[in-house]
């Protein structure tokens, strides 16, 4: 649920600012607003789109800033820059969230009016730039290792989960949005060659994971990473199972989830909007 309370901007420090607390009060913005561009070939009466695109998007939000004592007030303007200042000088987006959605951004411009020397109060306005305009909402699907099996080759491990005589575990995720999304797939050692199905697409990879290390299918960054016990991680990208399509976004709707099921995999799933979703 969305309240006033939930708006906040946390930056790549996992430093966070609450937009609509004391003493920081969000007042506007135009962070619902959007819009696509689009190529066209004109037809000389009319036209034919023939792309719809998305670039660099700025937005302004307007916060008024008041404390109580002249040293608290100085305290939260020195920590509203410094907690931003950080994000563009390390070129380390921070995440501004409305609820549980968040686009990931710099704050890159300050304005300040109704400032006066002896007040502990102005009114700002802060610009926002995202690479990458759309807000997003993760939701987790988590699938351990389905470990008990009965005499006819059929194994209940957890609610939905069954096993099949060809080796391989079912179970379910809803992909609950309206287009088909990006995941992030992370299958945990120890495990020779990784593999899942879901849908109808396969996510593999050739490689061994020993206890302690986990792979990471990222299908928007289109990466395959190996994280390492200590902690090092190795690029896997060439090792995938090139069969597939690794970095196939994830159908919207029921998906069945498909593995050999002894080892654990988390799935989650990205919800993308132009514009945050409206919540009571």
């Amino acid at each position: 649920m969305i309240t006033i309370q939930d708006i906040y901007y946390i930056n790549h420090l996992n430093q966070r600012i609450d937009l609509m607390e004391s003493p920081y009060y969000l007042q506007t913005g135009d962070f619902f607003e959007y819009e696509w561009e689009y190529d066209s070939i004109d037809l000389g009466m009319g036209g034919r789109i023939t792309k719809f695109k998305r670039g660099m998007k700025k937005k302004d939000l307007t916060l008024s800033v008041l404390a109580i004592s002249k040293e608290a007030f100085y305290e939260a303007l020195n920590n509203f820059h410094a907690y931003t200042e950080v994000d563009v000088l390390n070129l380390l987006p921070g995440k501004l969230y409305i609820g549980d959605q968040y686009m990931t951004c710099y704050l890159i411009q300050s304005s300040k009016k109704d400032w006066e020397k002896d007040e502990a109060f102005l009114d700002c306005t802060v610009s926002m730039i995202s690479e990458y305009p759309f807000w997003k909402t993760e939701n987790s699907n988590n699938l351990p290792i389905q470990s008990v099996i009965s005499s006819d080759n059929k194994r209940y491990a957890g609610k939905y989960a069954q096993r099949y005589a060809n080796g391989l575990t079912l179970k379910t995720l809803t992909n609950g949005h309206f287009a088909a999304s990006d995941a992030r797939i992370v299958m945990y050692g120890p495990i020779t060659n990784p593999s899942v199905i879901i849908g109808n697409n396969t996510y593999s990879v050739n490689t061994v994971l020993n206890a302690g290390e986990y792979l990471t299918i990222d299908t928007a960054a289109r990466t395959i990473i190996k994280t390492q016990g200590t902690g090092g991680q190795v690029n896997l990208f060439n090792y995938r199972n090139k069969s597939y399509d690794n970095f196939a976004r994830v159908l919207p709707g029921v998906n069945s989830v498909s593995w050999a099921g002894d080892f654990a995999i988390d799935i989650t799933i990205y919800e993308e909007r132009s514009e945050p979703k409206w919540i009571l």
